[in-house]
């Protein structure tokens, strides 16, 4: 390693310090460090990328949901209509039946009137 600390390295003359000590047992808990920082480090990449994957999905969910809404709209106007419709339909039918059914009365009237 360099002997220049960086400007950004806050901690680097503590680095020196300890990779230049003699004493066995700070270099052993230092590599020990050094591994559990590389460790959190990877969770963190780890952590960012299943975020990122995770926000894209969410994202995508959002657009199908806003889709989703549109059709249900879309839908519910259509059934809307279609019920609208049916309801003067069968108005429309039951007034043709009671014609009918005044036709049918009124045949049936008139021949009783002819038979007698």
């Amino acid at each position: 390693m360099s002997n220049e600390i960086d400007d950004d390295d806050l901690y680097g003359d503590i680095k020196q310090t300890i990779e230049s000590s003699d004493d066995e047992g700070y270099k052993e808990k230092f590599k020990d460090l050094q591994l559990e920082i590389q460790q959190l480090t990877d969770r963190i990449n780890k952590n960012e990328l299943e975020l990122k994957v995770s926000n894209e999905n969410n994202l995508a969910l959002k657009k199908d949901k806003e889709q989703l809404q549109k059709i249900n709209e879309i839908l519910m106007k259509n059934i809307s209509c279609l019920f609208k419709t049916a309801q003067l339909e069968i108005q429309r039918k039951d007034k043709e039946i009671d014609n009918l059914r005044d036709q049918i009365e009124s045949f049936r009237n008139n021949n009783n009137i002819n038979r007698k």
